[in-house]
């Protein structure tokens, strides 16, 4: 009922807030005062449809005031569809139309639209490609599949395998264990600190570093390099010994995370011992020595000695 009493005051021209002239006379009906100096007219969107311009002179909580020459309207916030401002107006009179957030000519948003609309038409062809090369990906890797089944071959951990070399793995296996066994035993005479992961995490990972970098080194050189710690952690992938020498590597994720895409962790583990029975996202705690501190593009590394 608010937004009909407004609206009838307009069609009944019920003004107030009129201003007479200097001979005390109201101004006439259709009859406005000349301003030189006139601030730049607004343009107030009723929800009704019908418009209404002038300067706005005040913007309240349930009202906006709207001058007029010679009269101020008081205008229900929620009877409120858009205000336009006077550039709006402006462009709108120049025959432009509002399009992405700019003001466009009618040939100038058709160009628009067409450019937007070719990007799309690119990004969709793109995106057909990618799901035909996904889709050409996996139907070779069921053939492949089909074809190594027909060989009599088995998939273990990402591998096709003859029956004989499955039993060599698992002999590999056991072997491992028994070795890690063994490592249990010697790390039982080891003695780890009390430094937990997360207390390390706040005096040198990738926050402290952002923090002071030059601070967060300073702490590892003389608190945490060296020592050893006894940790847990989840097995984010694991690496082979190349060429035949060398250790293993065991990247390792920790909880909580020093913000690392891949792992927190390297864990170094020396040649004889064996970690190929570990799988990703298997959990795993180890005794290790810290050797070197990560950063926002590396890995904290530690050198494994037992369980």
């Amino acid at each position: 009922m608010r937004y009909v009493l407004v609206i009838s005051f307009v069609l009944g021209s019920v003004c107030f807030g009129e201003e007479p002239d200097g001979a005390g006379n109201q101004p006439a009906a259709g009859e406005a005062k000349q301003d030189d100096d006139a601030p730049a007219i607004e343009t107030i969107v009723l929800k009704s449809g019908k418009t209404l311009e002038g300067t706005i002179t005040r913007r309240g909580k349930q009202f906006i005031d709207l001058h007029q020459p010679g009269m101020t309207w008081s205008i229900a916030v929620s009877d409120i569809e858009r205000i336009e401002t006077a550039e709006a107006t402006a462009e709108k009179n120049k025959g432009k139309v509002y399009f992405n957030g700019k003001w466009f000519t009618p040939a100038e948003k058709e160009a628009e639209e067409k450019e937007a609309a070719a990007i799309e038409e690119y990004v969709q062809e793109r995106l057909a490609v990618k799901t035909k090369e996904q889709e050409e990906s996996r139907q070779r890797a069921r053939q492949y599949a089909e074809k190594m089944r027909a060989e009599g071959k088995v998939l273990d951990n990402g591998r096709w395998l003859t029956p004989e070399e499955k039993q060599e793995v698992i002999e590999k296996r056991k072997a491992a264990l028994a070795a890690q066994s063994a490592a249990q035993e010697r790390a039982a005479a080891l003695q780890p600190t009390d430094i937990t992961w997360a207390e390390y995490m706040r005096a040198c990972g990738v926050k402290a570093q952002d923090q002071n970098e030059a601070r967060a080194a300073k702490a590892f050189r003389e608190k945490y390099e060296g020592k050893i710690v006894k940790w847990a952690g989840i097995v984010e992938h694991v690496e082979e010994p190349r060429f035949g020498g060398g250790g293993s590597f065991v990247n390792i994720k920790m909880q909580p995370s020093d913000e690392s895409l891949i792992a927190d962790l390297l864990l170094i583990v020396p040649a004889n011992v064996s970690v190929m029975a570990l799988n990703k996202g298997e959990p795993v705690k180890f005794i290790a020595r810290i050797v070197r501190q990560g950063g926002p593009f590396s890995v904290h590394s530690l050198r494994y000695l037992g369980q």
